[in-house]
């Protein structure tokens, strides 16, 4: 296991020199609250992934196509939108439907997760779950949200702001 995260921090680390934004691709220290996420979000939507590519040459990343089915804070140009992602996160998955709380790249049209994983939550059958991610020297964690109604996770992302 320790092996595990010294690979995260290390990748993390080679994702920051080579021009990654920390705050939305490196593995986290510790986990953060909901009210940080949507802080440190441009916007907020629910979205279904079309689709993935691979963009080995490019920061160790993937490329996913999502077309926004819910607009829960902030303004967006058009449906279908661009979230970028580093390999140390879990993947996502097409076909999926999440809660994404997203940081806009300066000069794209792209977006990336704020705080990795931590700012990416599945929706299942009406019900918000959240993504557990590796922490290093902690081991394995998550927000702990688990069978949330949507509507209700919705309400608490009001609050926070």
């Amino acid at each position: 296991m320790k092996l595990a995260a010294c690979i995260a921090v290390l990748l993390s680390l080679l994702l920051i020199a080579c021009g990654g934004d920390e705050t939305a691709a490196t593995a986290p220290d510790e986990v953060v609250s909901l009210e940080d996420l949507v802080d440190a979000s441009d916007v907020i939507v629910s979205a279904v992934v079309l689709s993935t590519t691979e963009r080995p040459a490019e920061s160790v990343r993937y490329e996913h196509e999502v077309e926004v089915d819910g607009l829960l804070d902030g303004s967006l140009r058009t449906r279908t939108i661009t979230v970028l992602q580093s390999d140390i996160e879990p993947e996502f998955r097409r076909g999926q439907r999440y809660v994404l709380f997203l940081k806009k790249l300066d000069g794209f049209d792209e977006y990336e997760t704020v705080h990795g994983a931590q700012g990416r939550f599945v929706i299942t059958n009406g019900e918000v779950f959240s993504v557990s991610v590796a922490v290093p020297n902690s081991g394995t964690k998550d927000m702990g949200i688990r069978a949330e109604p949507l509507q209700q996770f919705i309400q608490r992302l009001h609050e926070g702001r």
